[in-house]
């Protein structure tokens, strides 16, 4: 359970020797800084998955309705 702290995050990369970090854009609250921070400090290489411009899908009050229509 996240986010977690520079300190945790560098830990972690350090523990499993990683050569690179995959992620999604979280966010400030959901601690992609210190996450970044704590690849750019370790050497490790960032591949960030960017949050979509416009997101397309049902709201959930329209995925509830259609359940219950079928």
């Amino acid at each position: 359970q996240g986010p977690f702290s520079l300190e945790m995050n560098t830990a972690l990369l350090k523990h499993v020797q990683a050569k690179y970090l995959v992620t999604k854009d979280a966010g400030d609250l959901g601690g992609m800084r210190d996450k970044m921070q704590a690849a750019l400090d370790l050497g490790v290489e960032i591949i960030c998955l960017e949050r979509p411009i416009e997101e397309s899908g049902l709201t959930l009050e329209a995925l509830y309705q259609a359940l219950q229509e079928t």
